[in-house]
């Protein structure tokens, strides 16, 4: 019951965002099938590949955009080929440039259904964060920070840092490399500030109009144990997307 309340939320804000916001406005819809879901360092769903839909609004001019995200683990859980709702995210950024500096600010919230014994209040997670990226300089450099806003058992923070290279092939298909790099504390991982993942990619973006098809390949490291206990993985996945006027 909860988990449909939790959906139809969702629905009204999208359709919200489609009558009611500025002109100019788009709706971006994507799916992307994954070999493992890793954040900040963890194997989320166990070395489970998963189904990660997203839909996200761009409020005309304003800088504002609004994203909802749902990952679903494609490992039998109950005797289902899909299994229930793993993860939701919620998240409202704001964007603007200055001369060479992108720059970003927002909120993230996550609801994490990965087991049935957590209580509610454990699960949902609300973050402010804010980075920049140097569009002018070599490798575009970009560092972004979270930090986690929770009366009780909060102070918890990640930072990020990455490097980006495009090139494109003859045919001007473009490839893109990156390098990224987390650094996390956090009491409930007992982690004091440290390095917890290194990665590199390379993606593939093929545009068609206004669809596109991503796939790409990331090689991981984690150093902490305790964060992965497998501490080199090679993963990837593709993305569907689709871009929709709003108004």
């Amino acid at each position: 019951m909860m988990r449909r309340h939790i959906f139809s939320t969702v629905l009204l804000v999208m359709l919200f965002v489609t009558v009611a916001v500025p002109v100019h406005s788009q709706i971006i819809a994507e799916t992307a099938v994954v070999t493992d879901y890793m954040w900040r360092g963890f194997n989320v769903l166990n070395n489970a590949p998963a189904v990660q839909p997203t839909v996200t609004g761009i409020l005309g001019d304003t800088g504002f955009d609004v994203n909802a995200w749902f990952s679903f683990a494609l490992r039998d859980r109950y005797e289902q080929a899909i299994r229930d709702l793993d993860e939701m995210d919620l998240t409202l950024t704001y964007s603007r440039s200055i001369g060479a500096i992108d720059m970003r600010a927002g909120i993230f919230t996550y609801h994490l259904f990965t087991q049935d014994d957590y209580p509610d209040e454990a699960t949902f997670v609300r973050e402010a964060f804010g980075g920049i990226t140097l569009t002018t300089l070599p490798l575009s450099p970009w560092i972004t920070y979270n930090y986690e806003l929770l009366k009780e058992g909060g102070n918890d923070w990640y930072l990020e840092a990455g490097l980006e290279h495009v090139i494109a092939l003859s045919s001007g298909q473009p490839v893109v490399f990156s390098a990224h790099t987390g650094w996390y504390k956090a009491d409930w991982g007992d982690l004091g500030g440290e390095v917890t993942d290194i990665s590199l990619s390379v993606s593939l973006p093929i545009e068609t109009g206004r669809l596109s098809i991503v796939p790409w390949l990331t090689a991981s490291y984690t150093p902490l144990q305790k964060v992965n206990p497998d501490e080199f993985t090679v993963h990837g996945g593709m993305a569907f997307s689709g871009v929709f006027l709003a108004r």
